[in-house]
């Protein structure tokens, strides 16, 4: 029988950063596969039309449909904990919590406000005209570093946690 005190909880963020093979092809995360399953959920959840767009280090995913808030009673909790997605098959999760291990900087964004996930505020403010112009129910924005160097970078590297709670700031 498993001695029950030396069970300890799995850290999402730091399973997926110390194991990219076990959620990412070839497992190096690159931007443009995070956007196409962010984009893949968005419409496995409902919405009609999704649009990915990218700007220098800047990736974009936006839906007619504010996709996150389906299932989820905590938004911020989907970047950093493994949740479930049965509507794209047996032992699928929400991809979100990727973004919430690989991105250098997330935020999430509606027409009337804007949410830092990931990263410190000021950090949005070469994006936040583009984001203003974007007139979708839900956008989802983050930034990653270059290329093949991200699983390297957070192999043996300290975790650094996401946002315990969503910090609102208006649009």
């Amino acid at each position: 029988m498993a001695n029950v005190p030396n069970i300890k909880p799995l850290n999402a963020l730091d399973h997926i950063r110390a194991y990219p093979e076990l959620y990412i092809p070839g497992g190096e995360p690159k931007a443009w596969q995070l956007a196409e399953r962010l984009a893949s959920d968005a419409l496995l959840l409902g919405a009609s039309r999704v649009e990915t767009s990218h700007s220098e280090n800047w990736w974009f995913v936006a839906g007619d449909l504010d996709w996150l808030a389906i299932g989820a009673a905590d938004i911020a909790e989907l970047f950093r904990a493994i949740v479930p997605f049965p509507e794209a098959g047996i032992n699928s999760m929400r991809s979100e919590v990727l973004l919430g291990a690989f991105a250098d900087c997330v935020g999430i964004a509606t027409p009337r406000e804007f949410a830092t996930i990931v990263g410190k505020p000021g950090e949005f403010d070469p994006i936040r005209a583009h984001l203003g112009k974007m007139q979708w129910p839900r956008v989802v924005a983050f930034k990653m570093s270059g290329g093949s160097r991200i699983a390297a970078k957070w192999r043996g590297a300290a975790t650094e946690s996401v946002a315990p709670a969503v910090a609102a700031n208006p649009a």
